[in-house]
């Protein structure tokens, strides 16, 4: 199983950056994590947010 994984540990930033930020990270890791991957692989993805 593919695990994805995103710590923030900034409680400075504004929600609305803050949000922006950690969405934009979301994704580009499930990008990363999903190369190479076939498509019926995909069901297989786990992915964890951690708030730090």
């Amino acid at each position: 199983m593919n695990k994805v994984e995103i710590r923030v540990n900034d409680n400075q930033v504004p929600l609305n950056q803050y949000v922006t930020t950690l969405v934009s990270k979301l994704v580009l890791a499930i990008v990363d994590s999903l190369k190479g991957i076939e498509e019926e692989d995909i069901e297989n993805v786990n992915i964890t947010v951690n708030y730090i």
